[in-house]
């Protein structure tokens, strides 16, 4: 085990607190992303997804109509 005294003990001291000082910024950038990840997957989740859907259906709909009045002319013209 090494052991240190007068400067070295006092700079090896500074290294420590700049290593925890590091690792404490390191942290809070890393919850801090955590934390947007989080908010992002919660706002696709809540309200985006929900809403692609629902257009999604909308649209599905109007295509399904609107296919329904192609198809109901073409027979109207082969009859007629």
């Amino acid at each position: 085990m090494l052991r240190f005294s007068g400067p070295e003990l006092e700079k090896r001291n500074d290294e420590r607190a700049a290593q925890k000082r590091v690792n404490t910024r390191q942290k809070n950038v890393i919850n801090g992303l955590i934390k947007q990840l989080t908010d992002t997957q919660e706002f696709y989740a809540a309200q985006l997804i929900p809403t692609m859907r629902a257009t999604i259906n909308e649209q599905a709909a109007y295509i399904s109509d609107l296919l329904k009045q192609v198809s109901g002319r073409n027979q109207g013209g082969k009859n007629g």
